[in-house]
């Protein structure tokens, strides 16, 4: 049992070596494309087919660590930033809707035929003529369509 472990052994060892073995690619004079383990000495033109990187090896960066954690830090500000504008955005945006909302209801209520009533300085209840009901109908209309259209 010992000596078929070994010889698997062995063999991945021999296996393992022969793909990291360089593969050479070359163009003969007639044009052909040929590959091989070693190039030929009598072509001028050769280029090595370098082999992919293994599995689980990480590429080295240039970059440090430091700078690394830097980029990340701005990366990080940055979208935080973003994610800040856009909720200020949203929040615009809901409060508009709703003062539109209530612009619009407003307007509807105008045009209810009711009467229109509004507080004193004292906080009395007075009615509108209809001089005033129309200028503040007006105003309304003027108003949501300023806004909301």
């Amino acid at each position: 049992m010992k000596y078929k472990w070994t010889c698997f052994v062995l063999l991945a060892l021999a296996m393992a070596q022969m793909t990291q073995a360089g593969v050479y690619r070359w163009v003969d004079k007639d044009g052909t494309v040929h590959f091989g383990d070693q190039p030929p000495v009598d072509v001028k033109q050769k280029t090595e087919i370098k082999p992919p990187p293994k599995a689980g090896v990480v590429p080295a960066t240039s970059a440090t660590p430091a700078v690394q954690d830097a980029e990340f830090r701005k990366r990080q500000a940055d979208r935080a930033e973003q994610e800040k504008k856009s909720a200020t955005a949203e929040k615009a945006k809901a409060d508009k809707e709703e003062r539109c909302r209530k612009m619009k209801t407003s307007v509807d209520e105008m045009q209810s035929g009711f009467r229109l009533y509004d507080y004193d300085k004292s906080g009395q209840r007075y009615y509108l003529d209809e001089q005033q009901v129309a200028k503040a109908r007006a105003d309304a209309k003027s108003a949501y369509a300023k806004e909301c259209q």
